[in-house]
């Protein structure tokens, strides 16, 4: 992913000369924002150009410094001083106001990567809450805003005790507090900036600095960015080290130059003593050999013919970097005994494509090497997607479903504001609104992400009582919470909803501290109750990358953990080496306890850089005779080492996309259920675009397949249906089997 920082900002007190840029007008008490040729018109083709480049942009709302206007400017019109800017009211309105009209132009723009709450802000001598109060205030008017797209800070890493050398960058002097400033809710990752010889540093002491901020992110759960740092001699020599140590450091996401520059037709552009110019030595060193074969994710660092060899027992060996892109572009194709033939073709293949350009070398390897691969390996047939059938109609979109049946009505609930929930006497609609779970205006009692739209409810009833848990979170970090609501109605009106709050938290709130609530991450729940009725028990199961997922008894009421300072947690599926797991759920099926979950990349997609063909949300499954398992693969691999088989994931060329966030719901007719949401490719790929999609589940020797047949709704009676539609049926079956 390529990602630059421009200014947002561009502020005078005085109104330039003609076809001067400015921004905005802080004059006399008020605030004149410029959206014309000379304003924000010049930002409006720099956010298209990102567009169309494939560029994402963090943008900033204003500048510490007074290097195009800044807070100077503000103090200008509004009085005060730059400390008291952030408790200046008439001086914080007119900020917001800008923020809106930059948020509310762009917040639907591609190239959006995240908004920034201005460049290193600073208030030197103040006390460090009143910087944090106001990243506070800031960040959660902007996600009111743009809920969609991440916020940082800008800020430069002053004030940290960990690691702490006693040098003046790791002082409060400044009045940051790094750990503070990264532990707020709406700050989704965090920034740090490096420059000692400003800082009266040696250039050497600049990979501690990186190490010690990375392991502080970490330890707060949010990744961090290196997003300034500079050298006034030497860079090659001084901010490689600085480098090197970003990409190796935990808790260190990517690290940005400060600053690109250029030669252009008058000279080359200004130089502030850290510039790299491109064409230039520096460059080369800096940028071209910036270690591209470990940067993550990078699509451009690709296998080689040399590579690729067989080792003992004939087994397939990809030999490839500090992270194989590759591997996962086949991981989900390649077999277990390819031939040597296979090998021969593929290593005559990459060494043609090696001497083509790189646009087609990374082409041929996407599409026809993989393709090759596939099709002269021996996959398994569980690993074939174009034998899925298509997902049947509902004419629902709905984002992280979960459903149950109640009373010959299905009701759906899903990722919302509110919570809030349809019904629908068919799986195939229409669906009718019939609630929610959560106060309108209001949402979850829990203090955290949006809480006026929680994440992946999952509904069931108890006796008579019915549960509705739920997440709020950030997304990409583990500041997170489960929570619960019940109910003694689903009919709107005929009852309430009573919000429990957190029952479960990660990185903050109540026992966020104990294992394994200190590593995971409190999202996605799903609740099986005893199925077998004989114990009164349930479990909750929960998690999300990082340490993947688990499992813990819940209490007889079914509103905390059985034992909250020791959860008597399992560990049922991680890994390590791909964690994109979430998105769990128990379904049983005498005699097995199936663990369903979601594999792979699903939220944040690019329409044009969408993720390595094999890597996006797909459905797995593991099964096991306990609820708590251990719960193992069809290899027999369990699936806490890594195990998982697919039963259902992308097929139709981009009709199905990206299939995952399951359910299992047994209807009137015997059959189980499975449902799940998917992405269709020619309609859109963001949150919204999330269609609700199920098939049938038959099951072969104990385990479930994705039937392609259409039972007639729990609502229908087989007798209604006229001889001419079984004769319609049966032609569409014959025909459907003659295409395959």
């Amino acid at each position: 992913m390529k990602i630059l920082r421009v200014w947002g900002f561009n502020d005078v007190n005085t109104v330039p000369s003609p076809g001067t840029v400015y921004f905005q007008l802080l004059a006399n008490g008020t605030a004149t924002i410029n959206t014309g040729a000379d304003g924000l018109e010049k930002l409006d083709y720099v956010v298209s150009s990102a567009e169309a480049h494939g560029i994402k942009l963090i943008i900033p709302f204003v500048n510490n410094w007074s290097d195009y206007g800044g807070m100077a400017a503000y103090v200008t019109a509004f009085g005060g001083s730059q400390t008291t800017w952030y408790t200046n009211t008439a001086a914080q309105a007119a900020y917001q106001a800008y923020i809106k009209a930059v948020v509310s132009r762009y917040r639907t723009s591609p190239a959006i990567f995240a908004w920034e709450l201005g460049n290193e802000p600073r208030c030197k001598g103040c006390n460090t809450s009143v910087l944090t109060d106001w990243a506070k205030t800031t960040s959660a008017y902007i996600k009111s805003l743009d809920a969609n797209h991440m916020v940082t800070t800008g800020i430069e890493g002053f004030g940290l005790d960990a690691g702490s050398d006693g040098s003046y960058p790791y002082t409060y002097s400044e009045g940051t507090n790094f750990t503070a400033l990264l532990s707020i809710p709406d700050i989704d990752f965090g920034t740090i900036h490096l420059y000692p010889n400003s800082w009266g540093e040696a250039l050497s002491w600049g990979s501690s600095w990186v190490s010690t901020h990375g392991a502080a992110c970490a330890s707060i759960g949010k990744p961090c960015i290196l997003e300034e740092f500079g050298a006034t001699s030497d860079q090659c020599a001084n901010e490689a080290p600085w480098q090197a140590t970003s990409l190796n450091t935990k808790g260190i996401g990517a690290d940005m130059f400060w600053q690109y520059g250029d030669t252009l037709s008058t000279g080359q552009s200004p130089n502030d003593g850290n510039t790299i110019y491109y064409g230039t030595n520096t460059f080369t060193c800096i940028v071209t050999n910036h270690n591209p074969g470990k940067i993550r994710q990078d699509p451009a660092r690709l296998v080689t013919s040399a590579e690729i060899t067989f080792g003992d027992n004939d087994k397939l060996s990809i030999r490839h970097g500090l992270y194989q892109p590759f591997t996962n572009y086949v991981q989900d194709c390649v077999a277990y005994s390819i031939t040597r033939k296979t090998l021969t073709l593929l290593q005559t293949i990459l060494r043609l494509i090696e001497k083509s350009p790189r646009s087609y070398y990374q082409t041929l390897i996407t599409t026809t090497l993989t393709t090759i691969f596939c099709l002269l390996s021996t996959p398994s047939t569980a690993q074939l997607t174009a034998s899925f059938p298509l997902p049947l109609p509902t004419n629902r979109y709905a984002r992280d479903p979960s459903i149950i049946l109640h009373k010959g009505y299905y009701y759906l609930f899903s990722t919302s504001s509110q919570l809030s929930y349809w019904r629908a006497s068919s799986l195939s609609g229409p669906w009718l609104s019939a609630g929610s779970v959560l106060p309108r205006g209001r949402g979850s009692t829990i203090d955290k992400g949006n809480p006026r739209q929680p994440w992946a409810p999952t509904i069931l009833q108890v006796n008579d009582t019915f549960y509705c848990f739920y997440c709020v979170s950030t997304l990409n970090t583990r500041n997170s919470s489960i929570g619960v609501a019940t109910s003694d109605s689903l009919d709107e009106g005929a009852g309430s909803w009573t919000d429990h709050g957190a029952i479960v938290n990660t990185v903050s709130g109540a026992n966020a501290d104990v294992y394994p609530y200190n590593c995971s991450n409190a999202i996605d729940p799903s609740v099986i109750a005893d199925p077998l009725c004989n114990s009164g028990r349930a479990w909750l199961t929960f998690g999300s990358y990082w340490s993947g997922i688990w499992q813990v008894p819940l209490s007889s009421d079914l509103l905390s953990v059985e034992n909250a300072k020791s959860p008597n947690a399992t560990h049922v599926a991680f890994n390590a080496s791909f964690p994109a797991e979430e998105a769990s759920f128990v379904s049983y099926k005498a005699p097995w306890y199936y663990l369903w979950y979601s594999k792979g990349y699903c939220c944040g997609l690019d329409i044009d850089d969408l993720p390595t063909a094999g890597t996006e949300y797909s459905i797995q499954v593991g099964r096991s005779l306990d609820v708590s398992g251990p719960y193992l693969d069809k290899e027999s691999v369990s699936l806490a080492e890594g195990g998982g088989s697919m039963i259902y994931g992308s097929n139709h060329d981009g009709q199905v996309y990206a299939p995952g966030s399951i359910g299992v719901i047994s209807s009137d007719s015997g059959k189980d259920v499975l449902y799940y949401h998917y992405l269709n490719l020619s309609i859109g790929i963001s949150e919204r675009d999330a269609i609700l999609g199920y098939n049938y589940l038959d099951y072969d020797d104990g385990w479930p397949v994705v039937s392609s047949t259409n039972i007639e709704d729990v609502k229908s009676a087989a007798s209604n249906v006229p001889l001419t539609q079984y004769f319609l049926y049966l032609c569409i079956i014959l025909c459907t089997l003659r295409l395959l």
